[in-house]
């Protein structure tokens, strides 16, 4: 947007900090930065340090170990990260970090000790919060769809890849459309002929689902690799419902 302007940076050395650096996140109230490094041990299992940066006296960044826990991982072919989100929930006073595993690990931010709340079957691809951290959307290694509340209660859960447009599907009024153009010599036969579609996907394409919000968080978006058409395709779900 061009009324953005740069108002202020920092930059931090964290020479010693435990395995390598995968997420992080903010309190904009304390102004205070937490950062997430995470390590796989020999039993699988990834090993996750969480940091806090903050001002002193001196208005010097002081970096300290908040908390640490562990989960289980799920090693991909390509390096992927364990932890998913990393989220600083300021109504609640709670640090939530999500993982690739399938665990949902909730952190109070004047404790620093961790709790795993819930655990999502066959492990998470993708997570994100709504602009206003009112609602988690999860794409999960089913290829299921979760919509969740602040406070993790389940609001709706269902596929991932439908067979058919929702309730906003576009209406074909005719015009342009295949049936109505003229086909010469090839006659009636090419109208009723099915339509061709080629469907490619990018070599630079991860195939990972990537989730993203509208500005006002009534609405989010879900992208991913449909494993039928094997091209890629688009979800739109609303935040009371999915």
């Amino acid at each position: 947007m061009r009324n953005l302007s740069l108002a202020a940076s920092t930059s931090l050395s964290v020479p010693d900090i435990h395995g390598q650096i995968s997420s992080t996140a903010n309190d904009l109230d304390l102004n205070i930065q937490y950062i997430a490094s995470e390590q796989c041990n020999a039993d699988a299992d990834v090993e996750v340090q969480i940091h806090k940066a903050e001002k002193d006296e001196n208005q010097d960044t002081r970096l300290s170990l908040f908390s640490m826990f562990s989960s289980s991982a799920i090693l991909l072919p390509t390096a992927h990260t364990q932890v998913m989100s990393l989220r600083v929930l300021l109504d609640t006073q709670q640090l939530v970090a999500v993982m690739r595993g399938g665990d949902i690990t909730v952190i109070p931010l004047e404790e620093g000790v961790s709790d795993v709340v819930g655990t999502v079957d066959g492990g998470i691809l993708a997570a994100s919060w709504s602009p206003d951290d009112s609602s988690l959307v999860l794409v999960t290694g089913d290829d299921k769809l979760i919509l969740m509340t602040s406070t993790f209660d389940v609001l709706s859960e269902s596929s991932l890849h439908l067979s058919e447009f929702g309730e906003d599907a576009p209406i074909n009024v005719g015009w342009g459309s295949k049936q109505t153009q003229f086909h010469g010599s090839l006659g009636k036969s090419a109208a009723t002929a099915p339509a061709k579609t080629k469907h490619i996907i990018s070599p630079d394409d991860d195939r990972v689902p990537r989730i993203s919000w509208r500005g006002d968080g009534a609405f989010f978006s879900v992208s991913s690799v449909s494993p039928t058409r094997g091209g890629a395709a688009g979800r739109t779900g609303r935040r009371d419902r999915g």
